[in-house]
């Protein structure tokens, strides 16, 4: 699979299946964007997986509670290509 300009927006990376799901993709190629409550651990990730990997990480403040929060920060992304969240989230954040 080609991973050239892919992006993954991972929401709940900072630990867990998140983080494991953040490293993967990298590793893969892909470019992965950490969207989290907590900035700082999120930065903490990112620096580690762009050690590890190489990979183009980058770093959002988001509480996707917050739906109108999340959705216009949705329609300012580049072309999204995988959504993924390891957070509690409901009907709210569906992207059409």
């Amino acid at each position: 699979m080609n991973t050239t300009g892919k992006t993954l927006l991972l929401i709940g990376a900072t630990s867990g299946i998140g983080r494991a799901a953040a490293l993967t993709y990298a590793k893969a190629g892909w470019s992965v964007l950490l969207a989290a409550r907590n900035v700082r651990a999120a930065e903490r990730e990112a620096d580690d997986i762009r050690t590890r990997t190489g990979a183009d990480v980058g770093v959002h403040g988001l509480d996707i509670l917050a739906s109108d929060s999340f959705h216009s920060f949705i329609e300012d992304l580049p072309e999204l290509c995988l959504l993924y969240t390891s957070d509690a989230a409901d009907d709210s954040l569906r992207v059409d």
